[in-house]
């Protein structure tokens, strides 16, 4: 795995992760203070299908004082997954230490949105939950985006399952999804919404 410019992804998610408290302190959100907070890196199998994840290790999540554990999957630090992104979900996880936002409820979208856009117009994407399919395969040059609009999960689907797709009649050239068919999110069970879709090699 490539990591940008560091011998240890330890010290990279380290650094990166202060950025992102010090950008959420700005913010003036509640965040846990950095001495309750530990970081681990997870491999691709512990992980299973998360980015990353935010455990409460110690104390109730409701009130402040808790400690957490933030585990970012480590294909997250790759040089495939735009810096963006990456913040994005470390921000994300960090909002889940604000005293009742460890579930994605009212108040931890709104905080979200507090955070969604940086002052350079910077997008963070905090309430999509990228999927470890899209973090590690992820290729701006071709593909389809799927997000859920009730969740705001996330799904990627790369150029040649789409080719695939075209060929079992279940997308049209262009690669849109057929009007007899859906995709769901496994999440919450709503009509998924293509966001993009990138050109793909047609199989016919």
């Amino acid at each position: 795995m490539s990591i940008l410019g560091k011998d240890d992804p330890m010290t990279f998610l380290r650094d990166t992760m202060a950025e992102c408290i010090w950008y959420m302190r700005w913010r003036q959100i509640p965040i846990a203070d950095p001495d309750r907070l530990s970081l681990e890196i997870g491999d691709q199998k512990s992980m299973k299908g998360a980015s990353g994840y935010c455990i409460c290790k110690q104390g109730d999540p409701n009130v402040t004082g808790a400690c957490y554990t933030i585990r970012i999957r480590s294909t997250v630090l790759s040089l495939n997954v735009p810096e963006n992104i990456r913040r994005g979900i470390l921000i994300h996880e960090l909002i889940h230490t604000v005293p009742e936002c460890f579930e994605h409820n009212a108040r931890f979208r709104q905080y979200a949105a507090l955070s969604e856009h940086d002052d350079d117009g910077t997008a963070y994407h905090i309430c999509d939950h990228f999927s470890a399919y899209y973090i590690d395969h992820f290729q701006e040059a071709d593909g389809c985006i799927l997000t859920c609009p009730a969740c705001g999960c996330r799904h990627f689907l790369k150029a040649a399952e789409m080719a695939r797709l075209y060929k079992r009649g279940i997308v049209d050239m262009a690669g849109r999804l057929n009007a007899q068919y859906e995709w769901n999110c496994a999440e919450c069970g709503h009509a998924l919404e293509q966001e993009k879709i990138f050109p793909f090699p047609q199989a016919k």
